[in-house]
């Protein structure tokens, strides 16, 4: 259906409004294309899940002890 609707129009136009829509979608599919800029990863200083939840751990378990205290 949308490719019925865009051929009608596209037989509707003058000669150079057709090379011009030709030239603009040229473009589009060019950026398309066009491989985009790669994503900046974060620089963790955690190497693993496993080292992670160790962290996680000692900090829930020290603020527990602290909370101990009070």
């Amino acid at each position: 259906m949308y490719a019925e609707t865009v051929y009608t129009v596209f037989n509707s136009l003058s000669q150079v409004e057709k090379e011009r829509f030709i030239d603009i979608i040229q473009q589009e599919i060019k950026a398309l294309q066009q491989p985009s800029k790669p994503k900046k990863e974060k620089k963790s200083r955690v190497k693993s899940k496993e080292e992670y939840m160790d962290i996680a751990l000692q900090l829930m378990s020290s603020r527990k002890r602290n909370a101990n205290k009070k």
